[in-house]
């Protein structure tokens, strides 16, 4: 009994240091890169081998700022001459004499140009957000006036393809977040519903409070997504594979959905979604009211 009891204690005190390493490695992620593993004062295979997988750590966290500062530095090269570009174009579209082929290639242009300005501008508040430079306005939002805006401009984006925008329920809720970010993360969601919905289908909006939480729902009747892309969309840059022929415009770079779960999470929400290939998606977002 003596020597059961006793070799117990002396194997739980060796790994007790391997738990604590494994307890550590598991927190370290992308986002806390300056951790290290705790040093054991003993220098033996475990103590060196500690050592090694903080060096390995410390190669990894200079590799990701190297590419964090590429992405900012890219991003902000890159914002200059597109602004002059698309001035450029819209200065050659006013001219009256261009011929019609003239005309529909320079409009194709500057759509590009558009399209390539937004995703910059994505690139560049992910960089931000990683690194924490990015930094939030906090203040109080009456939400059921916020869903009200959000609703006339979904009508807008809506017009286009004839789609119906409704907004079925709206409590009077408050909390406390960035107005221009929120802003940013439900006008993502309200032109995904619009760009992936056939011509007169059916958006819905609606508000509603469940358990100290203020829950906004954004539904559409559109294409759906996959069964096995759902836990994929909120990856940068995963973008689904289309095969409906039936939705136009339906190209995008893959980092709304990241920026909307970004900033949902930053305000200590969460968002997720809930999907039905052919039938409709349906995202809900949950954030706490004052």
């Amino acid at each position: 009994m003596i020597s059961v009891i006793g070799g117990w204690f002396l194997a739980h005190k060796s790994l007790k240091p391997v738990d604590e390493l494994t307890k550590t490695a598991k927190e370290i992620t992308a986002q806390n890169l300056s951790r290290r593993l705790p040093t054991l004062r003993v220098n033996d295979e475990l103590g060196r081998l500690t050592e090694q997988f903080n060096d390995m750590i410390s190669r990894l966290q200079a590799s990701f700022v190297q590419i964090q500062q590429f992405s900012a530095d890219a991003s902000h090269e890159l914002r200059t001459p597109l602004t002059i570009m698309r001035g450029e174009i819209e200065v050659a579209l006013r001219n009256q004499r261009m011929t019609k082929q003239a005309r529909e290639l320079f409009m194709s242009m500057n759509d590009e140009l558009v399209r390539l300005s937004s995703i910059v501008e994505s690139l560049m508040i992910l960089v931000k957000s990683d690194t924490g430079r990015l930094v939030f306005d906090m203040q109080p939002v009456a939400l059921n006036e916020f869903i009200h805006q959000l609703f006339e401009e979904a009508q807008v984006l809506a017009e286009a393809k004839k789609i119906k925008v409704k907004l079925e329920h709206s409590e009077e809720l408050h909390i406390k977040g960035d107005a221009a970010r929120l802003k940013q993360l439900f006008l993502n969601l309200v032109d995904n519903a619009v760009k992936y919905t056939q011509p007169h289908g059916v958006v819905t909006l609606s508000l509603a409070k469940d358990d100290g939480n203020a829950v906004i729902m954004i539904k559409d009747n559109g294409i759906g997504i996959p069964r096995k892309d759902q836990g994929k969309i909120f990856e940068r840059f995963y973008r689904v594979e289309r095969s409906s022929g039936n939705v136009e415009n339906t190209s995008g770079s893959g980092l709304g959905l990241p920026i909307a779960k970004w900033i949902a999470e930053a305000h200590n929400g969460s968002i997720e979604v809930k999907s039905k290939e052919g039938k409709g998606s349906t995202f809900t977002i949950q954030l706490p009211i004052l």
